[in-house]
């Protein structure tokens, strides 16, 4: 998690934020900033971090190789 913050911050000048509820689902949110203007937006992107899944024809969860 403490990468793609990195990448988030550093290499988008985006804001990260973690949720820290132990749950599946969200993990963390990320907010577009108007460089131009230095400020955020108000655009969220939300995200699970946990595992890649890839969907199959008979409905069962395998990770994606």
């Amino acid at each position: 998690m403490a990468w793609i913050s990195h990448l988030v911050t550093s290499e988008l000048g985006w804001i990260f934020r973690e949720q820290p509820t132990v749950d599946v689902g969200i993990d963390a949110h990320l907010e577009v900033v108007d460089s131009a203007a230095s400020t955020a937006t108000g655009q969220l992107l939300a995200s699970g971090f946990h595992e890649v899944v890839c969907p199959r024809l008979d409905h069962e969860r395998e990770k994606c190789s």
